[in-house]
């Protein structure tokens, strides 16, 4: 038995010792319309659940909606690295549906499928296989797939496209007056760099920066400079030596965002350029 629980609850930290006796019993906890009220990672913590329900609002139009098919990507990525089943509610066109198999969660949910029934109606259509209702159901079904087989859906998988033409994505934040450096990198960039390891902020500032071929560390260093003391964005193009590969040709581009805690934060991409071919 799954309890649906609203975002919108208060006193989670008085309830979750009653949630806690429910989950003994064997009745676990569900957090609908995930994404919208109150709910957060902390809030998950804390109710310890077993499912949340991403909220229609991000699954429609999520074929042509780029921002909404990231953010429940890293929603489900998020869900299942901490055994968190997910569900996707309000699918209600073959187009949402093709997406959201793409990204695979573990439930999708919507009108596509069936509105709210009573409880004799549910059987008929859904368990006793000898009804009418019951076979029709089965054609429909049928016939969503048969027609999503046929359509074609194009939509942005950004990480994948990030992690294939190595374009990895970077913030830097600067404190100068403290001599203080971080660097925070996504996969990508992770991967670009063959970071070995999980590094602090302020390690990985240091991997980057050390690896800089000596020639052009003061080159970049201006550049970064540039960056600080303008809204434009600031391209440049250096060496850097690879930990496996020796000596590359990296570009990147970055500029200056808002700054937080007294630091200057500057975010941008970096990107291997030695092993592109170039157009003729």
């Amino acid at each position: 038995m799954m309890v649906e629980v609203p975002t919108q609850l208060q006193e989670a930290g008085y309830l979750s010792n009653i949630f806690q006796r429910w989950r003994e019993a064997g009745i676990g906890l569900s957090i609908d319309d995930f994404g919208t009220g109150y709910a957060s990672m902390s809030y998950l913590k804390e109710l310890n659940v077993e499912e949340i329900k991403i909220d229609r609002l991000f699954v429609k139009g999520i074929e042509e909606a780029t921002y909404n098919y990231r953010l429940i990507s890293n929603m489900i990525e998020f869900a299942k690295t901490n055994a968190i089943r997910i569900c996707c509610e309000g699918v209600e066109d073959v187009h949402e549906l093709t997406v959201l198999e793409g990204l695979a969660p573990n439930l999708i949910q919507g009108y596509l499928f069936s509105k709210p029934c009573k409880t004799e109606e549910f059987e008929s259509a859904f368990i006793n296989q000898g009804t009418e209702a019951y076979r029709r159901y089965a054609e429909f079904v049928r016939k969503i797939y048969q027609y999503k087989d046929k359509m074609h859906v194009v939509y942005f998988d950004a990480k994948n496209i990030l992690r294939e033409t190595e374009l990895g994505l970077w913030i830097i934040r600067i404190n100068e007056c403290e001599q203080y450096y971080e660097m925070y990198a996504d996969e990508t960039m992770e991967h670009i760099m063959s970071v070995d390891r999980k590094y602090t902020p302020q390690e990985c500032y240091a991997f980057w920066h050390n690896r800089i071929v000596e020639n052009y560390r003061d080159y970049v260093n201006k550049n970064v400079k540039r960056m600080m003391e303008t809204d434009k964005v600031v391209e440049l193009e250096y060496a850097w030596m690879h930990p496996e590969l020796g000596e590359i040709r990296v570009r990147c581009s970055g500029r200056r965002v808002e700054d937080t805690d007294g630091m200057v934060t500057l975010e941008g991409y970096h990107r291997t350029v030695s092993n592109i071919e170039r157009a003729l």
